[in-house]
Formats: structure tokens, C-alpha cells, sequence
């Protein structure tokens, strides 16, 4: 066995360190890059809700002003754009080598260059999502990443693919972010290891202890906190009485 290839990252990690795995990913892991690929169209859509700024709010990002058929310039959230580029350019270029190892096939580049990034986003997604253990085994092979060749296996498969939800998801308004600790103790263990647990649109949707491994859900998160507030305001009371 060997450390989840997310290494500090990995989302069942201890106090020990990574989660231990016979695959590159341990289960919990490779869960995420499941729930990532199949909920790339939604974000891809997310995404293009960002493209357009509205006539009144503008944007929060970098803008460039188009001029349209009807010959008005409509401001383009070139970070929103980016990220719809990345994700097709991610997940395209991981589904012609799951095309060539699975013995699909070849992918028609020509005809691709003429189809909408949705379009080939949610075919990258028919072909990747029940295929995942072939994607995750890829061998070391040369892949065009920023105008470079670099060797990339099955483990730099998974780690793009979160990479990319994860960029795009931060750029989301009312977005957690990234996965971020908590301080309420877990209550199975008792071990100060809660983390939040997110949607692939970067909503809150939990919390797991990175001790015992117990999740808890929005409500139970929710439970937890008001049990937790409730000790400390028993234990503030007792004091209080003890100091008269």
C-alpha cells in the first residue's frame, strides 16, 4: 500500500498523514474525482451564468467589452471564460487516452474544433465517468499542457481534474472555497479534526473528522455546532457559580 497520490491534500487524511491505498487514490478520493467529472456540465453551466455581466451590477473580475451582431458591446468575464476553456481542454485531452486504451474510437479533432465547449465537455463525460479505474491506471505518457510536453499518468489524470473543478468552483460567487477546517470537536471521537465537506459547486454539504472518518450532513454539521454551544454554555455557568 501507498499514500493517496492528493498527498497533504488527500480528503480521508489523519493526523498520521494521506490515506493508505493499493490504487493512487484512496476511496475517498477517488469518490471526489467520480463526483467531479460527472458534475462538470453543471459547473461548465455555472460558469457561463458568469460570462455576461448585467446592466447593472458589472463584474468583480477581469472584463473585456465584445461587440455583438447588434452592435453593442457586451462586457465578457475572461475569468469565467478561462475556466469553461480549461475544463474542455482538460477533460478532452484525458478522453482521447481513455479512447485509445479502451479500444474506442479515436476522437475526431477536426470535427471538435467546430462544437460548442459544452458540447465536449458532456461527451468527455460520458466517456471518462464509467471508465474511471481505466483513467486513474493510465500509464506515463507525453500530453500538451501549457505549450509543453510533460509526462502524465492516471494520478496527474485525477489531480487535473480536481485541480480544475477546484479553480473554477473558487471563482463561483458564494463559494466556499476550498475544503477549510472547523473547530467543533467531532462528536464521535472527541478529536478537534472536522473538516467542511463541499458540493462540486463549492456549497457547503457537511463536514468529515479526519481522525474516526465520521461525516456528519448539513444537518447533523448543524447539530453538532448547537450541542457543541450548549456544553460551552453549561460549562460557562458552572464556572460562574463556582467563582460566587
Amino acid at each position: 500500500m501507498h499514500p493517496c497520490a492528493r498527498g497533504t491534500r488527500c480528503a480521508a487524511r489523519t493526523k498520521d498523514g494521506p490515506a493508505l491505498s493499493y490504487r493512487p487514490f484512496c476511496d475517498t478520493d477517488r469518490s471526489l474525482i467520480a463526483q467531479a467529472i460527472q458534475g462538470m456540465p453543471l459547473l461548465y453551466a455555472a460558469m457561463a451564468d458568469l460570462l455576461v455581466a448585467d446592466r447593472s451590477g458589472g463584474f468583480a473580475y477581469d472584463a473585456v467589452r465584445v461587440t455583438t451582431s447588434q452592435g453593442r458591446p457586451v462586457p465578457i468575464n475572461l475569468d469565467a471564460d478561462a475556466s469553461q476553456r480549461e475544463m474542455a481542454e482538460i477533460l478532452v485531452s484525458w478522453e482521447e487516452r481513455v479512447r485509445d486504451v479502451a479500444r474506442m474510437p479515436a476522437l475526431d479533432t477536426a470535427a471538435s474544433r467546430g462544437q460548442r465547449l459544452g458540447v465536449l465537455i458532456a461527451q468527455a463525460v460520458t466517456v471518462l465517468a464509467p471508465r474511471l479505474d481505466a483513467l486513474l491506471a493510465l500509464q506515463a505518457a507525453p500530453m500538451v499542457r501549457g505549450g509543453e510536453l510533460v509526462d502524465l499518468d492516471g494520478a496527474g489524470a485525477g489531480l487535473e481534474i480536481l485541480d480544475v473543478r477546484r479553480r473554477a468552483v473558487a471563482r463561483l460567487p458564494e463559494s466556499g472555497g476550498d475544503d477549510r477546517p472547523l473547530s467543533v470537536p467531532c462528536g464521535g471521537c472527541g478529536w478537534r479534526g472536522l473538516i467542511e465537506v463541499l458540493d462540486f459547486l463549492g456549497h457547503l454539504a457537511g463536514a468529515r473528522c479526519r481522525q474516526c472518518g465520521h461525516r456528519y450532513d448539513v444537518e447533523g454539521l448543524a447539530e453538532l455546532r448547537a450541542a457543541t454551544l450548549r456544553r460551552a454554555a453549561r460549562r460557562a455557568a458552572a464556572n460562574m457559580k463556582g467563582d460566587r
